[in-house]
């Protein structure tokens, strides 16, 4: 090309990034002149898909700007590394800089938390969302109800189940999963059944879960027979 705009950089930086190639990604990223706020998240996201922590973070912290792009990039770039901790304090650093998080910034957050098993933190976060106007969606519902029960709050993540209008595979997929983990075998059996009458189609999660219930329930048998018809 005679010429290169800032879109073609970015487009090409992209293209590498985006198969893992990010030896060539930071090459161009590096000759580049200038170098805009797209640019800068794309190489983000591509060290956080490769598990490369530092290098993300590295560019994160040297941003001219961010959007809330960047700062969603990196929380989940820390959370898909297990480093829930950091996703929290990028997040609350977020909160104070005055940046309002997006729907896909709070479903990255309140998962965080549910593997640090942060409680108290999560009802905050919950309350955040209802306060500010956020779409209970999918997403965040899902987010929900898993944080609840693998917080031990099972009573929450069933409210935020039945509160839901709209139900996707990962919402009952926790919903089963949190009553099979607290114990409720039967009530995960029964769960598992009303999902099949509302034709949703189960997968290899939903099959571990229901599984546990059957065992703990002494249906082994009659669970690997159902599976199979």
């Amino acid at each position: 090309m005679p010429e290169r705009d800032a879109f073609a950089w970015t487009t090409m930086v992209s293209s590498h990034a985006r198969v893992g190639d990010m030896s060539s990604a930071r090459i161009l990223f590096d000759e580049m002149e200038e170098r805009n706020i797209t640019t800068w998240n794309t190489m983000i996201d591509g060290y956080a898909r490769l598990g490369n922590v530092e290098s993300a973070e590295l560019l994160f912290n040297h941003m001219p700007t961010r959007d809330i792009i960047s700062w969603t990039t990196m929380i989940d770039c820390y959370s898909q590394n297990k480093k829930f901790g950091e996703a929290l304090a990028v997040f609350n650093d977020m909160r104070m800089k005055g940046i309002s998080p997006d729907e896909v910034t709070m479903a990255t957050v309140i998962s965080a938390c549910a593997h640090l098993g942060a409680l108290d933190l999560g009802k905050e976060i919950h309350l955040y969302i209802l306060q500010n106007g956020f779409d209970l969606d999918v997403y965040i519902g899902s987010a929900l109800i898993d944080m609840y029960a693998k917080c031990g709050a099972l009573d929450r993540s069933l409210l935020v189940f039945f509160k839901l209008q709209d139900k996707n595979l990962f919402c009952w997929n926790s919903a089963i999963e949190g009553l099979a983990v607290h114990g409720f075998a039967k009530e995960a059996l029964a769960m598992f059944s009303k999902m099949e009458r509302e034709k949703i189609k189960p997968n290899g999660v939903t099959f571990v879960s229901v599984l546990s219930s059957c065992t703990m329930q002494g249906l082994l048998k009659k669970a690997v027979g159902d599976f199979q018809a």
